[in-house]
């Protein structure tokens, strides 16, 4: 039996390297029209560099197993920030992908814990759809879409059980259908 360890995100082990940093909304919002993707973008390179950084760093102590931060992007799913946080850095996303397939590693996402494709609510579901094309969206520009993973939270029966695994086969299925068009 083979036992590997993996943690998530954050390497305490290295000084100043969150590939969490965020933006919020209302700062996004104050910022000038002018200055907003380009804080967007600012943040982005430095989430990027931070986990190609991480990823060194388990290498050289072989952890093979690393979750990748959901945060790396800052508003990406925020429905009034719409911005191409793919084209502008492909040279970093094709640069992590090239780390994660030469070491062998084993990358992994994990959606909050609101990303639920299981609650009767349909915005809830709209939401969750939305936070998963984004996730789905990194891994494939990592070229990892083989070997990443994505968990997911199933999320509460509701009170029906029956009516909830129904529903979450159903939005699985319509996810599925989604992302072949992606």
């Amino acid at each position: 039996m083979k036992i590997r360890f993996g943690y998530v995100a954050n390497a305490l082990g290295l000084w100043d390297a969150s590939p969490s940093k965020t933006l919020t909304f209302t700062r996004y919002s104050t910022l000038p029209k002018n200055e907003r993707i380009e804080k967007l973008k600012s943040i982005t390179a430095q989430n990027l560099q931070h986990t190609k950084r991480i990823l060194y760093y388990n290498i050289a102590h072989e952890i093979e197993l690393y979750r990748l931060s959901s945060s790396l992007i800052p508003l990406a799913t925020h429905p009034e920030v719409s911005w191409d946080f793919l084209t502008p850095f492909k040279k970093e996303w094709d640069e992590i992908g090239s780390i994660i397939h030469k070491f062998k590693l084993r990358v992994s996402f994990h959606p909050n814990q609101f990303t639920l494709f299981t609650s009767p609510k349909e915005e809830v579901t709209i939401n969750a759809v939305k936070d998963m094309e984004y996730h789905y969206k990194m891994l494939q520009a990592m070229n990892a879409l083989d070997t990443g993973l994505i968990n997911i939270h199933i999320g509460g029966a509701y009170g029906d059980k029956n009516n909830t695994i129904n529903r979450f086969h159903q939005n699985l299925k319509n996810f599925q259908t989604k992302l072949r068009s992606i």
